[in-house]
């Protein structure tokens, strides 16, 4: 579960993967985005739109055979890089699900 400590590192394994899904933020915005490193309390986020560190964010998870994950987490850095902007989010909850289904 996330702390109140926005430069946390990640304590979990991670799961080196590229996903693809789209995510909504608390105010409402929407985009597509292009998901790695996953792991148990979080994955880096890859899209064309800023994000705020702090900014809650509802994430869906799309594979090939149509499964969805949804997973609720937090903005915990962003920046740019060339087109596009990278983000790290924890999960509010440890995701519950096998991650090796989807890495």
């Amino acid at each position: 579960m996330a702390s109140d400590n926005l430069n946390e590192k990640r304590l979990t394994r991670r799961f080196s993967c590229l996903l693809y899904g789209n995510f909504k933020s608390d105010a409402d915005h929407r985009g597509l985005a292009l998901f790695q490193n996953v792991s148990e309390t979080g994955l880096m986020l890859k899209a064309y739109d800023t994000l705020i560190p702090g900014q809650e964010l509802e994430i869906n998870i799309r594979r090939q055979n149509s499964m969805v994950f949804s997973l609720s987490g937090q903005v915990r850095w962003c920046r740019k890089e060339g087109d596009y902007w990278r983000a790290g989010i924890s999960f509010r909850e440890p995701a519950v699900f096998d991650l090796s289904r989807i890495a």
